[in-house]
């Protein structure tokens, strides 16, 4: 005989399951790089796993009321590309294995100044335009055959840093924890709502 199931039980194991995934929320974006990967997967498919569970709500009150409540978080997760990609991870992950974690390297470029104020005119001795450390510089030639560098403007910054990233996720300017953080608080709002709405 298969044991009836109170609203208590459905959120409490939600709950379960969402700090399981706030737990993978933190290897996902912690220092410890080996871990990365390991904590992407847990917010991939326990993070799926927490809307699963509250659906059994449905059983407990009822299938009009569950649905009058959930509908604009089914329609909203569903139109979401970041829960929707979130999905097919979780359901690659299960059927094909888990993907590599890699590195992205993105450079970016500021304006700092006008450029005609900014520009400073070549020293005598200088032998090419070069950029350094994010910023463009004159290479000077010294008699004694030494070089050094000499800032020749102010009005742009180069930077450049990597990120860990997976293929094809949805914004490929972000590292991948940005992303599982953003999931997780997603989901966080659901099962708090759950809460507040189904809960005693």
């Amino acid at each position: 005989m298969v044991e009836a199931i109170s609203v208590t039980d459905v959120l409490r194991k939600a709950r379960t399951l969402l700090d399981t995934t706030t737990r993978g929320l933190a290897l996902a974006t912690g220092s410890d790089a080996d871990a990365r990967p390991a904590g992407v997967q847990i917010v991939a498919v326990f993070g799926r796993s927490v809307t699963l569970v509250l659906q059994n709500l449905r059983t407990v009150v009822g299938d009009e009321p569950f649905d009058d409540w959930y509908r604009p978080y089914r329609e909203g997760l569903k139109t979401d590309p970041l829960c929707e990609w979130f999905k097919r991870l979780r359901n690659e992950i299960l059927k094909e294995g888990p993907e590599e974690v890699g590195s992205t390297l993105l450079t970016t470029y500021r304006d700092v100044g006008d450029p005609w104020d900014e520009w400073k005119p070549p020293p005598p001795d200088s032998t090419a335009l070069t950029l350094h450390e994010g910023r463009f510089h004159w290479r000077i030639t010294r008699p004694d055959g030494t070089e050094e560098l000499e800032e020749a403007s102010t009005f742009a910054e180069l930077a450049s840093y990597s990120f860990p990233s997976l293929a094809g996720q949805p914004n490929p300017t972000v590292s991948i924890g940005l992303l599982c953080e953003e999931y997780v608080a997603k989901l966080r709002l659901v099962v708090e709502e759950a809460e507040r709405h189904f809960g005693s």
